[in-house]
């Protein structure tokens, strides 16, 4: 024995010890045995040792499992050479005989990856050499323990081609092609001897039907996936034909079997996995080949037998009888018979692969036949009526297991109701079904069904269900031809007043109907009867837990309906918000809360200002709901173990709430504020699944507000560090909500109340101010130099950030002009700005161009007293004045052309009228470029614009706009400003938040708006005229430019 494998035997059995100091020596020693030749192939051979426990065997099997899958493939780091490759393969297919399941498994695994990724480059008889091996065990019953490798080859060929059938490479996929048309014979003779076994010799053991679903397996796979037409392959229609016969034969089988013996009921497990096997073989088939399914010669008698056995009248055994207790399992339930059935009904019955809408005139022929076979041999009209027909009386009925769950779990079983389960659920596969068959035969079902709701009182409570679910199912076909209204007041209104038992079933489906003709726009004149219905259904005389909630579902679709007007819902308003109330506080409600608050949601939401009368309410509501998510009056404890849906809700009526009640929302900030705190803590496990909702609510108060007050106010120092400390992806919000709290002033946030950082979480040049008391805003600016100095954000969020710092700038009242720009040098914000735009610095150019229209914006700021902001430039980056001065208007100069923001552009032109008119000796040399090649181009830009807005005025407004000087009108429209799509959406829908107006006030008051660049120009150049003359000043420009130019320059710039 090698001492590789000694060394691997040692680490494999001091981990089966338990021992934790054990275990982490012998991982220590796999870590470093892992990499040397022969590792992979050591552990292979452990697990092929019989002689080995088979603890040790499947913790070789695990390993080799996982080494497989991280190592085999050439391109792997530390991927496993190929001679010890060439080793593994020789020995792949060697199993033990021994019936050793679970490390089986983790061995079969291994072998399915590696054939994965050799087939067909590295290993092309791969799949081949599995058929091969299955054979000989199937052929040699001589072979010792040949069950056990007979199934166990199975398997892994099952599992070999489960991956294989994800080829997506022309040449894999060819390879799998040919492979399924010769694998086909082989399945074929497998699958007659072991069908021959349990019809013909009797061995009905579990054993053999394994291996029948495992080979049923794997033509699922085959025929899916493996041919192209499989109809025109003569062994794959022998082996299709045979499988349908074997169908026939375990069905009769499985009825046969009394399952009060015990020898039966061991094998009606395996029995019922190989029938339901074929169901989904069928399933599979036609999903992913539905031309070829029909085509094939025993699909429509298939089609015909599930049809058949769904109409059927026979009284079969109690364990297949439609709805038999099945105690939760159903896949070993009947049930699951039924619902392939319908699957397979509903496959063919509006299936786009059978419409002949196609280019392809063989496809388009081919599409035709199949649906012309379909319609003719199997959705005859003698057959749809019967189907429909047991649909509605069988199949739609609640069965006494679901009664069942009603009554023990009411709020688990409407929470499922309301999923589209039908894939998995009978009944609601039913109703689908019905859906499809009435769509397609409208004509034929439409009078039938229209009787019986004529006369639904001959019917039970659970017969009438299904009729009121079908005719709201149909609702927009049924409308045109029955009155809504007529419906309601002779039999709806009367079946909501019966309280027998067995009357909630149908008091539950007239509330669900409701909101069915309602979304439909059936019941505009009755809407007034429907919410005097759901009141009533809604009032604590109602016994039904299911009911009620049913009734919040239909309020909900009646609320959000498109013609929903919140001025007649205005009566109802105070009765149902009262009864939702009550709900809520009911102890038998818990993980249904999260209905009724949506409910609520889409209430306050729809009903906008209306809402406000009920402001008190909701105030007092809110704070009880949110007691349920923590475990003590402390927002910053522990989360109770609640549904995050649950959660996410409240947050969500608190947004809704906030923006329907506009200014008036301030009365619920003290509310809101600590469900903010909470809902973005990053120490909480709820902010998780809270954030995003707590950040949308968060800004949705500062938006509202007329004013920044103290419970807004305070937020401001968590907001700082959830800035400053952001790793979840949130930044663009966080910047919204910043932008949002300068607009309502920043002189607030100077006396705002300081935070302590505590260690942990903050960005490293942050790191200086952890366990200190810190002021919020001065954290703001830390966060941002960060941000620019990172280097690591992407355009459009160094977009916003520097809008958003603009917005700052731009609006500062001059009072405080000495604090911001202190701020942004203890920041570190303005010698970052500064180094991020040095021509050797790694910001993109697009980057450098965001940053020079910040700092041209701190030019026009400081235009009045340009000498402060160059100092403390100066000061911050250690150099003189006027290398800072040289600095800016060679940057301002060499990014013009970069922008594309007319505002931005626009700011860099007057920006350097500002360093011209203050420092006229140091750029003078610099004037005749910034006059050709910035000044002029965006005059003559704003002339373009101009004329175009011209031609798009009527004759008064075009005089309107003569009367004015040309540049005083506007040089850049009001969308060059503020590129906030939800600005411009509440304007022209006449929904103008509080933070609208204040934009609107501001953008019409910012500096570059009002600077005319005109006015700026020609003070640039009386300075420079009186430093060295008008001579001298136009010399400077001939010098750049031909005589003619220059002198056209000038009298552009003048006349103007």
């Amino acid at each position: 024995m090698s001492s590789l494998k000694q060394n691997l035997l040692l680490a494999l059995n001091q981990i089966l010890t338990n021992d934790p100091l054990l275990t982490k020596q012998a991982e220590k020693l796999l870590a470093e045995l892992k990499h040397q030749p022969g590792f992979y192939y050591n552990l292979q051979d452990i697990y092929l040792d019989k002689s080995q426990p088979e603890s040790l065997r499947l913790i070789a099997a695990i390993n080799f499992k996982h080494g497989v899958s991280k190592y085999w493939r050439k391109s792997s780091l530390g991927a496993i050479k190929k001679e010890e490759k060439d080793l593994i393969r020789q020995n792949l297919l060697e199993m033990n005989s021994a019936n050793t399941k679970i490390p089986n498994i983790q061995y079969n695994l291994a072998i399915s990856k590696i054939i994965r990724w050799d087939f067909p480059n590295d290993w092309p008889t791969a799949l081949q050499d599995i058929v091969a091996a299955t054979e000989f065990f199937i052929n040699n019953p001589e072979t010792p323990d040949k069950s056990h490798r007979e199934q166990n080859m199975l398997i892994v060929l099952n599992l070999a081609i489960k991956t294989s059938c994800s080829r997506v490479l022309a040449t894999e996929r060819n390879a799998f092609k040919n492979f399924s048309e010769k694998a086909i014979h082989n399945l074929y003779s497998w699958y007659y001897i072991y069908w021959n076994q349990i019809t013909n010799d009797q061995i009905y053991s579990a054993d053999t039907f394994i291996k029948l679903t495992f080979v049923i397996k794997i033509t699922r796979r085959l025929l899916s996936f493996g041919f192209e037409k499989p109809q025109n392959s003569e062994c794959a229609n022998s082996l299709y034909t045979l499988i349908f016969q074997s169908l026939q034969g375990l069905f009769t089988f499985y009825s046969n079997l009394d399952l009060n013996n015990s020898a039966a009921t061991s094998i009606a497990k395996p029995a019922f996995k190989a029938l339901t096997s074929i169901g989904k073989l069928y399933l599979e088939f036609i999903k992913y080949n539905a031309v070829s399914f029909i085509m094939m010669p025993s699909s429509v008698p298939v089609l015909q037998w599930y049809g058949t056995f769904l109409v059927s009248e026979t009284i079969l055994q109690p364990h297949m009888q439609y709805g038999s207790y099945s105690d939760g399992d159903f896949e070993n339930s009947f049930n699951k018979f039924y619902l392939q059935s319908m699957l397979l009904i509903k496959s063919v019955v509006r299936n786009l692969a059978y419409e002949p809408e196609s280019s392809n005139e063989e496809f388009a022929n081919t599409a035709i036949q199949c649906s012309n076979l379909i319609k003719s041999s199997l959705l005859t009209q003698d057959f749809v009526t019967k189907l429909v027909s047991v649909l509605v009386s069988r199949y739609m009925i609640l069965t006494s297991e679901e009664l069942l769950k009603w009554e023990e779990e009411p709020e688990e079983w409407v929470v499922q109701e309301e999923f589209d389960l039908w894939e998995t659920d009978v009944r609601t596969c039913a109703q689908k079904l019905f859906t499809d068959l009435f769509m397609e035969n409208k004509s034929l079902i439409l009078p039938s069904l229209i009787s019986f709701l004529e006369t639904p009182e001959t019917h039970n409570f659970q017969q009438k269900d299904a009729l009121y679910t079908a005719a709201g199912l149909c609702a927009i076909e049924i409308g045109k031809t029955v009155k809504f209204s007529d419906w309601l007041k002779n039999y709806l209104i009367y079946d909501v007043q019966r309280f027998e038992p067995g009357s909630e079933i149908i008091r539950r489906r007239v509330a669900w109907l409701i909101g069915k003709w309602i979304s439909v726009g059936l019941v505009p004149e009755n809407k007034d009867i429907c919410y005097e219905i759901l009141i009533k259904l809604l009032l604590p005389s109602e016994p039904s837990l299911v009911v009620k909630l049913t009734s919040i579902l239909s309020l909900k679709e009646c609320i959000n309906d498109w013609d929903f007007d919140p001025n007649e819902f205005t009566q109802h308003l105070n009765t149902f918000t009262t009864q939702l109330i009550s709900l809520l506080n009911d102890q038998k409600v818990d993980v249904s809360k999260s209905i009724i608050v949506n409910c609520f949601s889409v209430l306050v939401e729809k009903m906008g200002v209306s809402i406000l009368p009920q402001l008190n309410l909701f105030a007092q509501l809110i704070p009880q709901l949110w007691q349920t998510v923590i475990q003590t009056d402390n927002f910053q404890n522990n989360m109770n173990q609640k549904d995050p849906i649950y959660q996410s809700s409240i947050l969500t009526l608190c947004t809704n709430l906030i923006k329907s009640t506009g200014v008036e929302s301030k009365a619920l900030h003290f509310i809101v504020a600590p469900i903010i705190q909470y809902s973005c803590n990053p120490d909480i496990p709820a902010h998780i699944h809270l954030i995003e909702d707590g950040l949308e609510l968060w800004g949705t108060a500062l938006i509202q507000t007329g004013e920044l007050d103290e419970n807004l106010l305070k937020l401001f120092g968590v907001f700082s560090l959830l800035f400053a400390s952001d790793s979840s992806g949130f930044l663009a919000e966080y910047i919204k909500i910043a932008e949002s709290y300068f607009l309502l002033g920043i002189v607030p946030l100077f006396s705002g109340p300081k935070i302590h950082l505590l260690s942990g979480g903050l960005e490293s040049n942050l790191v200086q101010y952890e366990n200190q008391m810190y002021n919020p805003l001065e954290l703001f600016f830390c966060a941002c130099t960060n941000y620019i100095s990172s280097n690591k954000l992407n355009i459009q969020l160094i977009y916003s950030l520097m809008n958003m710092l603009d917005l700052v700038f731009a609006y500062t009242s001059e009072d405080i002009y000495e604090s911001i720009l202190n701020l942004m040098n203890v920041s570190g914000l303005l010698n970052s700005l500064f180094v991020a735009c040095k021509p050797d610095s790694d910001h993109s150019t697009v980057s450098k161009s965001y940053y020079a229209s910040l700092l041209a914006r701190l030019c026009l700021t400081y235009s009045r007293n340009l000498g402060v902001f160059t100092s403390a430039a100066a000061t911050s980056l250690g150099i003189s004045i006027d290398q800072v001065v040289l600095f800016l208007t060679d940057l301002l100069v060499s990014v013009y052309d970069v922008m594309g923001y007319p505002k931005h552009r626009k700011l860099v032109s007057v920006a350097l009228s500002c360093l011209i008119t203050n420092y006229c000796s140091l750029t003078l040399d610099k004037l005749p470029t910034i006059l050709s090649g910035i000044w002029a181009d965006f005059l003559k830009d704003s002339l373009c614009k101009l004329e175009e807005i011209q031609n798009k005025l009527d004759k008064t407004q075009k005089n309107q706009i003569e009367s004015k000087p040309s540049f005083d009108i506007l040089d850049i429209e009001e969308s060059d400003y503020n590129n906030d799509d939800e600005y411009y959406y509440e304007l022209e829908a006449d929904c103008i938040s509080a933070e609208t107006q204040r934009k609107t006030i501001l953008l019409n008051n910012d500096p570059i708006k009002t600077t005319k660049l005109t006015s700026c120009i020609r003070e640039s150049l009386y300075v420079c005229e009186g430093l060295v003359g008008p001579e001298q000043v136009y010399n400077i420009i001939s010098s750049a430019l031909d005589s003619a130019t220059a002198s056209g320059m000038m009298i552009l710039i003048k006349d103007f």
